[in-house]
């Protein structure tokens, strides 16, 4: 439930305008867990706005590009420290608001549906960075890519990563799917088929 409170100086204040504010404050606490009620204030206004503006550029942003892959190496200490893997970390690099970090949209891109978008942009970028890298005489290395409950949900989950696994020859056993425990399905059954498919394309799901 969103509560707007009227001042001394709201009285000119159209219902429109008092409706929209309690809007606003449901809007914002809807998103945090537990049965909660909100009070508009500034600070809840600037923040959903601020979120509404994001989640206006967020398709566009994939289709300009502007969602980044790094690299975030893995080394073994107890092979001469040689980088042995990798974990993809995604950035926004916006053109208005310059670098954003993923605590500031895959929330809002997890509530809106976008996330399936993301996903499976950042895995073909990682894919095509992998078959670079490997290209130029670099030895072999895990590359291991987050993807989203939703993401692994979609009926063609499987036969799209492989297909994209193919489409840049990455070599079998280099990539690793990433997941939160909450990926985890209730049927064993189902999650324990869709791993297997997986590892029929040689890639790999771990938590």
């Amino acid at each position: 439930m969103g509560v707007y409170c009227l001042e001394e100086e709201d009285r000119n204040v159209s219902i429109d305008n008092i409706v929209n504010r309690a809007n606003i404050a449901q809007k914002y606490i809807k998103s945090l867990p537990g049965d909660q009620f909100g009070f508009y204030n500034k600070e809840i206004r600037d923040k959903v706005v601020d979120e509404s503006e994001l989640e206006s550029e967020m398709e566009g942003a994939i289709e300009r590009q502007e969602f980044r892959i790094f690299v975030q190496p893995k080394i073994s200490i107890q092979n001469h420290n040689r980088i042995v893997g990798g974990e993809v970390l995604v950035r926004w690099e916006n053109p208005r608001r310059g670098t954003i970090l993923p605590g500031q949209f895959i929330s809002i891109m997890e509530r809106e549906g976008k996330i399936i978008l993301l996903d499976r942009y950042m895995f073909e970028l990682s894919c095509k960075w992998l078959h670079e890298y490997l290209r130029s005489g670099n030895p072999p290395i895990n590359l291991a890519v987050n993807v989203s409950k939703m993401g692994i949900l979609r009926d063609d989950f499987v036969d799209y990563y492989g297909s994209i696994k193919e489409k840049y020859e990455i070599p079998d056993g280099l990539l690793e799917l990433e997941f939160t425990e909450t990926v985890m399905l209730s049927d064993d059954t189902v999650f324990n088929s869709l791993v297997a498919k997986l590892h029929e394309k040689r890639i790999y799901l771990f938590p």
